[in-house]
């Protein structure tokens, strides 16, 4: 989740302030804590429900296809459009520099 976050171009800040919870908690819930068990260690990710909802509402998709079981697949391709539409913007932004400082 956070590489969707930073695939937007935006910081955790600017996210934990736009979904309108602390950055703290939203830290807490987007990194994994590592708890030492008999047989190995055990990673955990806190489950606060109103962070995890509040950020499939920010992204405009369905809880459970962003927190649910396969949904690293769809947040892989969540970032890979976000590349390509910060890419396609760049390429826009360029062609109408060019432009205008051709005088076009």
């Amino acid at each position: 989740m956070k590489k969707v976050i930073y695939a937007k171009g935006i910081t955790l800040t600017q996210a934990a302030r736009e979904i309108e919870v602390g950055y703290h908690s939203l830290i807490k819930t987007l990194t994994p804590s590592v708890h030492i068990k008999k047989g190995g260690n055990e990673f955990r990710v806190r489950e606060c429900r109103y962070i995890r909802e509040a950020l499939a509402e920010w992204l405009e998709c369905p809880y459970d296809i962003v927190w649910g079981k396969g949904s690293e697949f769809f947040l892989r391709r969540l970032i890979l459009e976000e590349v390509d539409n910060q890419c396609n913007a760049r390429c826009e932004l360029e062609k109408s520099q060019k432009k205008k400082a051709l005088g076009l």
